[in-house]
């Protein structure tokens, strides 16, 4: 088991399906009280800054799947898994 697990830029360029799974994984195989940091854009509340707004729209127009993610629903994924 580990004590952190890092995940960097990937929750916005993968499907949510790739949040969940790593969700899944962190919680297996982290200790108890360990950690898992995602780092990258986020909106909260449904907003950002207006780069990460155009960044999102970009993504999306690659991958309708993609894009910044509220960070609120990361957090409600993470206590689910």
């Amino acid at each position: 088991y580990f004590d952190l697990v890092t995940c960097i830029n990937m929750i916005h360029i993968a499907p949510p399906e790739a949040t969940i799974g790593l969700m899944e994984c962190a919680g297996k195989t982290l200790r108890k009280g360990g950690m898992l940091l995602c780092y990258g854009p986020y909106k909260i509340g449904g907003t950002a800054v207006e780069s990460n707004l155009n960044f999102d729209r970009s993504l999306k127009s690659r991958d309708s799947r993609w894009g910044v993610r509220n960070l609120e629903d990361v957090i409600e994924v993470a206590k689910k898994e």
